[in-house]
């Protein structure tokens, strides 16, 4: 990994409601909201504030990478990529981080609206906020290649955007490959834009 962060991303232990939300309030977030909501039911719903659950990983090392490599993108891009709290264990297993607070629809569902897909009475505004979304992804991981960084799942998936056209990015990769994964999603985006337009 190129760069580094100047403080570790914190591991909390989310067995115990009491810990968590010291863990937080300690570190300066709103322990009551976050845990309340991201915390209220147990699988798919942590993923409002928990981005993509640890499934597919058992390396704790793998994980503290793939966090710290989130807050450095951060700090290059703090109005798009999403802040990493804590990496969250649940009963001895890492499960997962928790990031900041991003309100809106997944790139994926929104294209589906866009494109025609799904039917929608003002097709027009879903358009407007895809292209706009997507040439903000593009720009920022442009700058993170500029920085020596990269992305690597760009996927639609891990962009939310809000109704005001906000735009989160999301669950980038550590693997090898990720600057010519950033290069095709950017092809795709470019792609995508162009067929909006025409």
């Amino acid at each position: 990994m190129r760069g580094k962060v100047a403080l570790a991303v914190p591991v909390i232990n989310a067995s115990n409601a009491v810990e968590l939300t010291q863990a937080l309030r300690d570190s300066n977030h709103n322990p009551r909201e976050v845990f309340f909501k991201a915390y209220k039911n147990a699988g798919r719903k942590y993923r409002k504030y928990m981005r993509l659950p640890f499934s597919h990983f058992s390396d704790k090392e793998v994980l503290e990478q793939q966090v710290e490599h989130l807050a450095i993108l951060h700090q290059i891009s703090p109005e798009t990529i999403v802040e990493p709290l804590a990496i969250v264990m649940q009963r001895d297993v890492f499960v997962g981080y928790l990031a900041e607070k991003a309100h809106g629809m997944s790139m994926e569902r929104l294209w589906e609206r866009a494109s025609g897909e799904i039917k929608v009475k003002n097709q027009k505004r879903f358009i407007n906020l895809f292209v706009n979304a997507a040439e903000i992804v593009i720009s920022t991981i442009e700058m993170l290649h500029q920085n020596g960084q990269y992305h690597g799942d760009i996927a639609k998936r891990n962009v939310i955007v809000s109704s005001s056209g906000k735009t989160y990015i999301f669950d980038p990769i550590i693997w090898p490959s990720a600057f010519l994964e950033d290069e095709d999603r950017i092809k795709s985006f470019k792609e995508e834009i162009a067929s909006l337009r025409a």
